[in-house]
């Protein structure tokens, strides 16, 4: 309407020049600023809001079906809570949940006595201390989804498996029924991988140190970062193909080595010693996670 407005002053000024004097610049000009054109900006909406959709809800899992004594950090865990990986849960002897994950509906089992952790960050992953687990083949799966339980000796991952987990703290059972899961050791000594239907295995539990594992942990992130660096340097001998690929592998070692020593922190006793670990795990995380960029050549010293 504005728009019309002002072309039909205008066109009103031109067609003046020969029906007597046209309107005076600053009349017009004036006549123009009343009618300009709104902002390219938007205007405040209603209500204060921005307009915009408001941001997806970071996935969780919700704890359904609890039976027993089961506490979050130092209270108690009730059927429906969700979880985000934020505080160690406590299943007593007797107790059992089901983790259903709010954004894949992937679920697991879980039976006490337990110390664990679910869905730190949104990811289909649990931290498991010690505890039995079940999981079912079919419900939440997805072509290149994988999920990963990590315990103090192993990383246990799998994409669409049905099997058992059983970590006490003199061993760790595993006993597959359908599906196939992959394993990565925490110590330098591989394990039996992939574990296909019908197979089983027992690894002892040893006495893991949550300190060593850490320092691990750091080794693999840094090996990831170095990796990632020399994707993007054009002076490596190596191809493309084969630094991108030794990228992901480490990418994949420092996600499951990491993940191992975050779940041992829960078998120490004190809070102080776990929290300075459970930052420590939070960092080199952080690391392995970021995209690095190729370092830059130093210039000729003069």
């Amino acid at each position: 309407m504005k728009l019309a407005l002002v072309v039909g002053l205008a066109a009103l000024a031109a067609c003046s020049k020969g029906q007597g004097a046209a309107p005076a610049p600053s009349a017009l000009a004036s006549a123009l600023a009343s009618l300009s054109l709104p902002s390219s900006s938007p205007s405040p909406s209603p209500s204060g809001s921005s307009g915009e959709p408001p941001a997806p809800a970071a996935a969780t899992c919700r704890a359904l079906r609890v039976v027993g004594d089961a506490k979050l950090g130092e209270g108690p865990l009730a059927s429906g809570q969700e979880l985000d990986g934020a505080e160690w849960v406590t299943l007593a002897d007797g107790a059992s949940l089901t983790l259903k994950h709010t954004s894949t509906g992937r679920e697991l089992s879980v039976s006490g006595p337990a110390l664990f952790r679910a869905c730190r960050k949104g990811r289909e992953q649990l931290l498991l201390t010690r505890g039995s687990v079940q999981a079912g083949a079919g419900m939440g799966a997805r072509p290149g989804a994988e999920v990963l339980i990590a315990t103090p000796v192993a990383g246990v991952r799998y994409g669409d498996a049905d099997f058992k987990l059983v970590l006490s703290d003199k061993k760790l059972s595993l006993a597959v029924r359908a599906g196939q899961l992959e394993l990565d050791s925490a110590s330098a000594t591989p394990l039996k991988s992939p574990l296909g239907a019908k197979e089983t295995l027992s690894i002892p539990l040893g006495n893991p140190d949550p300190v060593a594992l850490m320092a691990r942990c750091q080794a693999a992130a840094e090996q990831a970062v170095a990796t990632g660096r020399k994707v993007g340097d054009k002076s490596a001998p190596e191809s493309l193909g084969e630094r991108a690929s030794a990228h992901v592998k480490a990418r994949r070692a420092a996600r499951s080595t990491c993940t191992i020593a975050a779940a041992a922190i829960g078998l120490l006793a004190d809070p102080a010693q776990s929290a300075g670990l459970w930052a420590d795990a939070a960092r080199w995380e952080g690391l392995w996670e970021t995209v690095p960029r190729p370092l830059r050549a130093k210039p000729p010293e003069k």
